[in-house]
């Protein structure tokens, strides 16, 4: 695949404006609005769980217009703790999930400890791809949400 060889990103460091007050309210990398429409979208099925038994909730990551998942690149998603949920595993890697050229199915097992909607975040590295361009995505955040009874 073209670009897709993993020496071309490399990391680019940031500078902190250190003049900035600290009472000043950062925005989470949640809370962006960003549109990565053109390059992936995202579903999940099976956010309705009961409580106390083990559930299996499928995230559906689909390429953008023009795009397919790239099954060369070494794919992985850490989820981050929440109180009253409990995962299966909290990180997984490419051989746990499902890699299509069409979607990818990334398998989380939950359980909840009590009643409640739960937002579930998570960073993921994955990367989609056409003949022309390949999209590295690095920690990239994923949210959804849970709704346990």
């Amino acid at each position: 695949m073209v670009g897709c060889e993993r020496d071309e990103y490399q990391a680019t460091a940031v500078e902190i404006d250190e003049e900035r007050p600290d009472d000043e309210a950062q925005p989470s990398d949640f809370d962006d609005a960003r549109d990565r429409s053109d390059q992936f979208t995202m579903t999940v099925n099976g956010a309705d769980i009961e409580v106390g038994n083990q559930a299996e909730v499928h995230l559906q990551l689909v390429p953008g217009p023009d795009l397919k998942i790239n099954l060369e690149f070494p794919w992985a998603i850490e989820f981050d703790e929440v109180d009253a949920l409990k995962y299966g595993a909290t990180r997984l890697g490419s051989d746990a999930m499902d890699l299509q050229d069409e979607r990818a199915t990334i398998p989380v097992t939950i359980t909840a400890g009590e009643p409640g909607d739960y937002e579930v975040t998570a960073r993921a590295d994955f990367s989609v791809c056409n003949d022309d361009r390949c999209d590295i995505l690095r920690d990239e955040p994923l949210s959804f949400m849970v709704r346990a009874r």
